[in-house]
């Protein structure tokens, strides 16, 4: 199996710096293909709670998300569609509901 190409187009776009303050992923390969788990870190906004509301969400891990993302070898050779997963991934993940401040 070919390494993956640490290329640009795997890392997000500067729209995403605003969205995510952390975003992780980390490569589990196994015989069949290849699981990425996609960890988003999201700002804790200054209008929710007090400071020590938001602290106890952070102490309690609600500001990030794992998401898994699976793929097949055969999809590994296929780099657009890796890259389109992710991108996907990151345009539509939802905040969790607790750091909305709604």
């Amino acid at each position: 199996m070919e390494a993956l190409d640490p290329s640009p187009r795997f890392f997000p776009p500067d729209e995403f710096k605003e969205k995510y303050k952390e975003i992780e992923i980390i490569y589990d390969i196994h015989p069949e293909g290849l699981d990425l788990y996609v960890e988003l870190q999201y700002f804790i906004r200054k209008n929710i709670g007090g400071y020590f509301e938001r602290e106890a969400l952070r102490e309690r891990g609600m500001d990030e998300v794992i998401h898994k993302i699976s793929f097949t070898n055969e999809e590994l050779e296929m780099e657009e569609d890796i890259a389109s997963k992710i991108f996907d991934l990151l345009q539509n993940a939802e905040e969790p509901v607790e750091l909305r401040g709604d």
